[in-house]
């Protein structure tokens, strides 16, 4: 586990990274030649999914706490002294009859799910370029997802 690595080198923040897809997202990142940032609140998954891994930092965060997210944004930057991506990877589920589940709770899950709104906030000031993706760049993506590459998504 790397815990200082070369300002020059890509950065990418990947949350709910201690298991499955974040994880898989966190490894491929790493085969392609950037340094990963994984994020989880799972203390022990995350350091079990983390050890061995060159090039990681792992951080215990919360996302559903800004200042949680905030302090993981400036640990990130300390770190590497940039980010280049962000996957907004964790999310929130209870489970249970859903005849029980009032709509209060779900809007709260989707809000932290989907929509990841202090992650995104304490990100914003990061914003490598200080601007969005470009209509030609988010296209390029959704071309790549369509790829053979991308093969298989759900």
């Amino acid at each position: 586990m790397t815990q200082h690595t070369q300002a020059s080198s890509p950065t990418a923040i990947v949350t709910g990274a201690a298991r499955g897809i974040g994880l898989a997202t966190a490894r491929l990142f790493l085969a392609k030649g950037l340094q990963v940032a994984m994020v989880d609140r799972d203390s022990d998954e995350l350091h079990r999914a983390a050890s061995g891994l060159q090039g990681v930092l792992p951080v215990v965060c919360d996302v559903s706490q800004e200042q949680q997210v905030e302090n993981m944004v400036s640990t990130v930057l300390h770190w590497s002294g940039r980010i280049d991506a962000l996957v907004n990877n964790a999310g929130v589920a209870d489970f249970g009859p859903i005849a029980q589940t009032s709509s209060g709770p779900v809007k709260t899950k989707l809000a932290q799910t989907v929509h990841s709104p202090d992650i995104v906030r304490a990100y914003h000031d990061a914003i490598p370029l200080n601007r969005y993706g470009s209509e030609d760049e988010i296209a390029r993506v959704i071309v790549f997802l369509a790829s053979e590459e991308a093969s298989y998504l759900t």
